[in-house]
Order: C-alpha cells, then sequence, then structure tokens
C-alpha cells in the first residue's frame, strides 16, 4: 500500500477511465468517488460522505481513506472549491485530468444526466436513443462554473508550486489516437508510482480497458443525437470552450 495517489479532475474527463486502469495493478487500490453523493446508492462501497458530515474533520475522512485504499479518484464539485483543494494537498502523487474541449466535456454530461449513463461497464454505449434539447443558457452556466473549479486548482497548483501531473483526455483518449499509443502514455503515468513492476498480464488488461469498442460511452455520434445541435453550434461556436460539436 507505499502508493499515495490522488486522480482529481472535472466531469468527464476520462478520470474514471485512468483511475480504473491504475486498479488494475495489483499493489494499487484507488477509492472511486468517496464523496459522491450517490455512493451508497450506487453500491460503492463505505459512505465516506456521511463520515465528513458526522466527524465534520476532512483530514479524518482522508485518513480512514487512506488506510482502506493507496489512493482515491475526486471529482469537482462534489465537496467545496476549498476542500477539493485539500483532498489534493492530502495525497502525494497528484494527478489533474483536464479536458481541453470543455464544450464537449460539459454536453457530454449533461447527456449522462439524461440517459443517466456514465460508464460502459458492460452496458450499451449510446445508440438511437432520443435526447432531450439542453438549453444554451445551462450549458454557459456549466461552462462557467467548471471553468472556475478548474482556474482554482490551477492556481493553487501555481501559487504552492506543487508537483503535479496535469493530464489532457485528449492525449490519452482521443477517437483517433492509436490503442497503442494510449496504452503507452498510460505506461507513462503508472510506471513511477509502482517502480517499474510492469507484468504482461496487467499490460493486457490495461489494453482491454483502453479499446475504445468496449469502453467507450460517447463518440461524435452521440452528439448527433441532440436535436437542438445546431443551435449549440451555433451559439458556442467561437471555439472559446473548444470545437463545435460534430
Amino acid at each position: 500500500m507505499e502508493a499515495n495517489i490522488i486522480i482529481l479532475a472535472h466531469p468527464r474527463s476520462g478520470s474514471t477511465s485512468l483511475r480504473d486502469v491504475f486498479d488494475l495493478h495489483p499493489r494499487i487500490s484507488i477509492s472511486n468517488e468517496p464523496f459522491n453523493p450517490t455512493r451508497r446508492t450506487l453500491g460503492w462501497g463505505h459512505d465516506f460522505l456521511a463520515d465528513l458530515s458526522a466527524s465534520g474533520t476532512l483530514n479524518q475522512v482522508l485518513s480512514s481513506i487512506s488506510r482502506r485504499h493507496n489512493g482515491a479518484k475526486h471529482l469537482l464539485g462534489q465537496l467545496t472549491v476549498e476542500q477539493d483543494l485539500e483532498v489534493l494537498s492530502f495525497f502525494k502523487t497528484k494527478y489533474f485530468l483536464v479536458r481541453r474541449n470543455q464544450l464537449r466535456a460539459v454536453v457530454s454530461c449533461l447527456i449522462a444526466k439524461q440517459t443517466s449513463q456514465w460508464h460502459r461497464r458492460g452496458d450499451s454505449p449510446i445508440g438511437d436513443c432520443q435526447l432531450a434539447p439542453i438549453e444554451p443558457a445551462i450549458i454557459d452556466a456549466f461552462l462557467l462554473n467548471q471553468a472556475e473549479q478548474i482556474r482554482r486548482v490551477q492556481e493553487h497548483l501555481r501559487q504552492t508550486k506543487t508537483p503535479c501531473t496535469v493530464v489532457y483526455y485528449e492525449d490519452l483518449f482521443a477517437e483517433d489516437l492509436l490503442l497503442s499509443d494510449r496504452i503507452e502514455k498510460v505506461l507513462q503515468l503508472i510506471r513511477p508510482v509502482i517502480d517499474g513492476d510492469l507484468t504482461g498480464p496487467f499490460i493486457r488488461s490495461i489494453s482491454a480497458k483502453l479499446d475504445h469498442d468496449s469502453n467507450k460511452v460517447n463518440s461524435s455520434r452521440t452528439y448527433q443525437l441532440l436535436p437542438n445541435l445546431d443551435e449549440i453550434n451555433r451559439v458556442f461556436g467561437s471555439g472559446e470552450y473548444g470545437d463545435p460539436l460534430e
């Protein structure tokens, strides 16, 4: 249990896939969103958010998490920004996942809220389901809130000069990225925390996890299912938050 890892991310940034890959290694156990308010309902194990409500001391709860696991994946917005930064500071090895195309991240998140389908894990990808229109005002509010959360983390890292590996979704999970390239990029992230302890079965399990055909819930085609896709692209097509949805 010598690893001490935090994967901090905003929603729809690939954090679940990265967490799952790390968790495949026999020497790593990453708690999945310990402060997710639906954790008990989802059957994800111990309710750490209830512990936080009872004790009021985040450091104590993080210590409890570290006794059960040697890392955690935490999403921005599940706690206050100040608490998010405390979670980030608690763990030694830090990864911060960000998606360059914030428009895709936010719209993907809002689609997941509609469909209740956040991950594959045995389910089929989102196909020809009927999606409701997403109001541009809702997208705009999400974009502004998420941009502020990311800015606060980046500012904290800069001011404190805290070592942290910033990982961009597009560098790991882009649809046009070869599987072999995705595997090598992930191995570059994981090697330092497991002292190069890489076996053939572990690498093969990574390959299966990073295979888009069997694990990716969304694709460019998903956005085509939005009835008001043209309106969204018209409102946000300047590129400020990423390229328009295809």
